[in-house]
């Protein structure tokens, strides 16, 4: 492949998430080398570039011959760059960052700087062992990859300190999902207990419809005894009335009395009613304000609910 150095060091120093279709389905990897990287190009997120590794003593110094490939989706272009370090010392291998040589096409065409790229993952199990984050800079990952191959306490130690961070992560995972597991079940207990206060709020609001509408038909009925008896007892007092009559009249004054007496009696009761329906109301609207019925909570308690309230959940999903 035909590439100016300006491009090659362009290309090189492109990084974005490692997403994009592999070459290596449709060719091997090089000869002797290991894929390390692939990363999105920054000025093309077309362009889907892989770096493949092999490690080499190159003038007796720490070195390697580099593959990159680039994938436009159309064609594959692939070129050869060797990178070497200036000293065989480990001293170069330093979180601060360092100098190495980059050369393409036989000749140097840089010494870009570099620094430690820290894996987020070293599985030896795996090919390759380490995976490096999205965004990472290719130089940074060469200058890594070379120091790794070379020096085999620098080695050591960041596979040390990469499986003590992915312990770390894993740990946080795990104590992050336990909470969230912990406030969905919690959720669970509060979405339950909310959906039957509040299908009981309704079947007690319901009742007090019904009940008021009782009432309502119950103070018409005692209306119009009272009339009754008010236009009997204007009859009774223009004359002699027999003692019958009169005893008759005595008795329907006192049903209506009882009938009055009973009629307060349901009016209190009712207002007792709406005022523990108030209470209720104003509790459950501060157990449950602000909680939708939404997540995993919610499908969880509706999975098996056939409330109206599920059925909005449903709708919504």
């Amino acid at each position: 492949m035909k590439m100016l150095s300006g491009i090659a060091l362009a290309i090189l120093a492109g990084h974005a998430c490692a997403a994009g279709r592999s070459t290596l389905d449709e060719m091997p990897a090089p000869v002797r080398s290991t894929l390390v990287h692939a990363y999105l190009a920054d000025e093309d997120p077309d362009k889907y570039s892989e770096v493949f590794f092999e490690p080499a003593v190159i003038d007796g110094l720490p070195g390697a011959i580099v593959t990159l490939r680039v994938n436009d989706g159309a064609k594959v272009e692939q070129g050869q760059h060797r990178f070497i370090l200036p000293e065989k010392d480990e001293r170069l291998c330093n979180e601060s960052g360092s100098v190495m040589r980059h050369a393409f096409g036989g000749e140097i065409v840089g010494e870009p700087n570099w620094r430690v790229a820290l894996p987020v993952s070293w599985d030896k199990h795996r090919t390759p062992y380490r995976t490096y984050a999205d965004g990472v800079s290719p130089i940074d990952v060469i200058g890594t990859e070379l120091c790794l191959a070379h020096f085999s306490t620098f080695s050591d130690d960041l596979q040390e300190r990469t499986e003590a961070l992915v312990a770390e992560r894993r740990r946080q995972w795990e104590e992050q999902n336990a909470v969230k597991q912990a406030r969905t079940e919690a959720d669970v207990v509060v979405l339950r207990a909310c959906l039957r206060d509040r299908e009981a709020l309704e079947r007690t609001g319901e009742a007090a419809e019904r009940e008021e509408s009782a009432l309502v038909s119950s103070l018409d009925r005692l209306a119009i005894m009272r009339a009754g008896l008010e236009l009997q007892r204007g009859i009774l007092d223009s004359y002699q009335a027999s003692a019958a009559s009169r005893n008759e009249f005595d008795r329907q004054v006192r049903a209506y009395s009882i009938a009055a007496a009973e009629h307060d009696r349901k009016v209190k009761a009712h207002e007792r009613v709406l005022a523990r329906g108030r209470t209720e109301s104003d509790r459950i609207e501060a157990a449950c304000e602000g909680r939708e019925f939404s997540g995993a909570a919610a499908h969880e308690v509706c999975r098996s609910d056939t409330s109206a309230f599920c059925d909005k959940v449903r709708k919504r999903h």
